[in-house]
């Protein structure tokens, strides 16, 4: 396995392991959804359905998950010096914090936990092995850098055709921190018109500024100041003339 094993990543994908082979493993031992309450009882077959079979892995893999699971945990709680009960009594972002900072205070107890694993519980390190590589595909995948190509078209898409360059030099200016927000707004809006459905808090998230420093520029007294009320009044107008085309019993969409 490349890459430093990491406590948190060890013991989430054993935790999810060992909730996924209780939920099959009652389901191998013919236990009926009307027999079952609570959260696991979605996850029941119907007689009908079960198949011995497919599940008879999960039988025998559960208790040594389960076993496997109690014991990392008491080195866990006896690192953070904390009693079972307190461990329990944890919300999993609590117990997510404890064992990073764990981590930090003792980067070595990964590797020990994973040793321990793979030499009392074999069947259960296989398991974890192979979840925690597609884990590790996955993050990866996902931290490749995007093809110039469908980037391109992904931007295009979302910004109605508008092109790179353009893009690139509001970006540019957005950053000349010499010029006024008034002078960048002007500019900007040269280059590229700002979108009518760009709110005062849009704008203002732009530069970084408060809304305050947009409305008195005179880019906005210009060019959107009352204009939300002239849009209201001219909404306001169009209601009342379709109330009068549209009379209360009529069939008017």
């Amino acid at each position: 396995m490349s890459g430093r094993l990491k406590l948190t990543g060890l013991y989430q994908v054993l935790s999810s392991l060992a909730v996924e082979l209780q939920v099959n493993a009652a389901r191998a031992e013919g236990i009926t959804a009307a027999e079952v309450r609570g959260e696991l009882q979605p996850y029941l077959l119907e007689a009908e359905d079960r198949c011995l079979a497919i599940f008879e892995p999960y039988i025998e893999l559960w208790p040594q998950a389960v076993k496997c699971k109690q014991e990392v945990e008491r080195h866990i709680w006896a690192q953070l010096r904390v009693d079972y009960l307190t461990l329990c009594q944890l919300s999993d972002e609590q117990l997510k914090l404890a064992i990073e900072r764990l981590e930090l205070e003792r980067p070595g107890l990964a590797e020990q936990l994973s040793t321990l694993i793979a030499r009392e519980y074999p069947g259960v390190w296989a398991e974890l092995q192979c979840r925690m590589q597609e884990a590790r595909k996955a993050e990866v995948a996902e931290s490749q850098p995007a093809d110039p190509t469908a980037l391109q078209a992904t931007i295009s898409l979302y910004t109605g055709g508008i092109s790179d360059d353009r893009l690139r030099q509001v970006a540019a200016i957005v950053s000349q921190q010499g010029l006024t927000v008034n002078e960048r707004l002007q500019r900007i809006n040269d280059v590229l018109p700002i979108p009518a459905t760009a709110s005062l808090q849009d704008v203002a998230d732009l530069f970084g500024v408060k809304k305050q420093a947009v409305h008195q520029t005179d880019w906005w007294q210009n060019n959107r100041a009352g204009k939300d009320d002239s849009e209201k009044e001219q909404r306001r107008r169009r209601l009342a003339e379709r109330a009068k085309l549209c009379p209360p019993d009529s069939d008017c969409d």
